[in-house]
């Protein structure tokens, strides 16, 4: 089960919730203050180790091997 991201639009409160998919879109209540609030758009970032043990932001991974994740085949992110 998915978990949503919410923010108010009176308090400011962020806060979290897991929902069924098809129940993405419906607002539900702030804890904090009780009014109706809307998903935000989540975002998310992830670490690897390299190799050698180094830390490498996921944005780098996506850049090595063979393809690298690239839609340009290459093995350098476009």
């Amino acid at each position: 089960m998915p978990i949503y991201e919410y923010i108010c639009s009176t308090c400011r409160n962020k806060f979290d919730r897991m929902g069924q998919m098809s129940t993405s879109n419906e607002k539900i209540s702030c804890p904090e203050c009780g009014t109706l609030s809307s998903r935000v758009f989540s975002v998310f970032s992830a670490t690897f180790k390299s190799p050698g043990g180094d830390r490498v932001p996921s944005e780098v991974m996506a850049g090595m091997g063979s393809g690298g994740g690239c839609n340009c085949g290459g093995t350098n992110c476009c």
